[in-house]
């Protein structure tokens, strides 16, 4: 696991385009989960199925994760702040588009196409710190983005609820897309620091076409991205939580908003817990801590009866999910140090590309009225990777 440094976190003439790329990080956020809270409406307005509704998450997800692999090269080749510039003003069109949708499936294609354009913003902005803060503070800067990332989920899934719950749910997809126009006006006209030239990748046509070859074949990459796996598997339950809610305890849109905003909200609580037992108990045991607390909030959710408990139950969730992501990530970045962005590229596309196969199938689930089920299976899946990958995640290095 990755020691938190206590050096410098990043140098004065960086902040102010590490601010910018925040904003944009945070748009991208917001978007990710921005339908969680609004599903059960989106099912009612269109006739569909739950199942048939989370197909929404899952169709984002999907191209979420397979444009990683279009986007990361990209952006070692033209440059990792001007993709995510172009990204954004894309993102703004594609989001805000779905607010058009005049049927269930012309919103199914808002979201594929929304999850292309946002596809490599924060993967881009997370590379971009790899390659400009000095490793002795790299990890303080990465958890501070991180922080922001958590408070643009929270901001979505708050946007979604309280549309849904006083306006229309085609409120919600309008009010992020002019997040991305805000992070695009101001990465275009912001004072933005100076910083170095962002070199290229050195990547030719022949050796991006052999580097999956070669990810899966070095044992210690081929680890990290099983492990990241496993984990959007267990990611992805989340999805169904306001089907659940809605179904169970006949909750309002805005309160399954407002619950399911724990979620980011738990996962800020991180680095406070990092603090007082990282030190003390060791990498690879508050690895296997956390998985534990995640599971736990899983198994509460799909098994109370009570309502109180479950704001509870989502923000241990959450606070396990986010030290579980930024252990990963941590490694994520270190896939292909010389083309961060490329590497960090099929770390994600794992990523997404596991919570689509697994939204797609936990969704079989819900139409069949086991909504309780993909939160037993999320919670199994946590238990068995905080048991299975700390001893397996060693340091990386490029061949």
């Amino acid at each position: 696991m990755v020691h938190v440094s206590s050096a410098p976190a990043a140098a004065p003439v960086q902040r102010g385009t590490l601010a910018l790329l925040a904003l944009a990080g945070f748009a991208s956020s917001a978007n990710i989960r921005l339908f969680d809270s609004i599903l059960p409406q989106v099912s009612h307005d269109f006739a569909v199925t739950p199942g048939e509704a989370a197909r929404l998450a899952s169709a984002y997800a999907l191209s979420y994760g397979l444009f990683q692999v279009i986007m990361g090269p990209l952006g070692d080749r033209i440059g990792k702040y001007r993709l995510v510039r172009i990204l954004c003003l894309a993102s703004f069109v594609t989001t805000a588009g779905g607010a058009l949708a005049a049927g269930f499936g012309q919103l199914l294609l808002a979201r594929l196409l929304s999850g292309a354009s946002a596809a490599a913003i924060v993967p881009l902005c997370i590379a971009w710190v790899g390659d400009t803060v000095p490793a002795a503070g790299r990890q303080q800067v990465l958890a501070m983005f991180m922080s922001v990332m958590l408070a643009g989920v929270t901001m979505g899934q708050v946007i979604g609820g309280f549309a849904g719950q006083w306006a229309d749910w085609r409120v919600a997809p309008v009010l992020v897309g002019l997040l991305f126009l805000s992070a695009f006006v101001a990465l275009s006209f912001g004072r933005a620091a100076r910083v170095p030239p962002e070199k290229g990748s050195g990547l030719g046509l022949s050796d991006l076409l052999r580097l999956p070859a070669r990810l899966a074949i070095r044992t210690s990459s081929r680890r990290v991205l099983l492990s990241v796996a496993i984990e959007g598997i267990a990611y992805c339950t989340m999805s169904f939580a306001g089907l659940l809610l809605a179904h169970r305890f006949a909750t309002s849109f805005a309160l399954i908003g407002a619950v399911l905003a724990l979620y980011a909200i738990g996962g800020v609580l991180n680095p406070l817990l990092m603090r007082l037992l990282h030190a003390r108990i060791g990498g690879a045991r508050y690895f296997t801590l956390t998985c534990a607390l995640s599971a736990i909030g899983l198994l509460l959710m799909a098994l109370t009866p009570v309502f109180w408990v479950v704001p509870f139950a989502v923000m241990l969730a959450g606070l396990g999910a986010a030290a579980t992501h930024s252990a990963l990530q941590a490694h994520g970045t270190q896939l292909v140090p010389r083309a961060r962005s490329t590497g960090f590229a099929f770390f994600a596309m794992t990523f997404f590309l596991s919570q689509s196969l697994a939204t797609t199938a936990l969704g079989v689930m819900a139409d069949l009225t086991i909504l309780s089920l993909p939160f037993f299976i999320g919670a199994a899946t946590m238990l068995f990777l905080g048991l299975w990958a700390p001893a397996r995640l060693g340091d990386l290095a490029e061949d």
